[in-house]
């Protein structure tokens, strides 16, 4: 695939995302307009605590240990078939392409410290920060991600559609 090709791909998943968005966001304050209902700016507050929400928390955390341990049956589950996974530096990687390196075990250690959940019918939004030791070609490393992953609701199941590393700061390892 040409790297014209992989652009318009991540272009074409960046605006079926935002419009899933903005369509789920307009639908929910249409509903809660001037008929007694709470506003979307507070469904969206309360979507931390919502069953959804709590479904999509144990995912992360899940997701996190079969990281670790390369529990590539799990991620197999969970992450959507067309998923991607793009870094802070812009490299990407697809589904296949992510749990290869998975398989390669160079995490030591992960762990979320942070964690945002919005819900939006069948779309979910988290906002995380993510702990990480890693050993790879440069040696043992420790970084602290904050990151975006979009879910999608698909056959009853919540699926990871896309990981977005937002930013990389080195930490010395303990």
């Amino acid at each position: 695939m040409s790297t014209r090709e992989v652009f318009m791909n991540d272009a074409t998943r960046f605006v079926v995302i935002i419009v899933t968005l903005c369509t789920s966001f307009l639908s929910a304050q249409v509903a809660g307009t001037g008929n007694g209902q709470q506003s979307p700016a507070s469904a969206v507050h309360r979507s931390q605590d919502s069953p959804s929400a709590a479904v999509v928390r144990e995912i992360e955390q899940h997701i996190e240990e079969a990281t670790v341990s390369d529990d590539t049956a799990f991620l197999e589950k969970v992450f959507a078939d067309d998923f991607t996974y793009k870094r802070t530096t812009g490299e990407s990687e697809n589904k296949a392409q992510w749990l290869q390196t998975i398989t390669r075990r160079p995490f030591i250690a992960r762990k979320i410290v942070f964690l945002e959940i919005e819900v939006h019918g069948d779309v979910a939004i988290t906002h995380g920060q993510l702990d990480m030791a890693v050993h790879d070609d440069h040696g043992g490393h420790s970084n602290l991600i904050k990151y975006l992953h979009v879910y999608q609701q698909r056959n009853g199941n919540w699926v990871l559609l896309t990981h977005r590393s937002l930013e990389e700061t080195a930490k010395p390892l303990s």
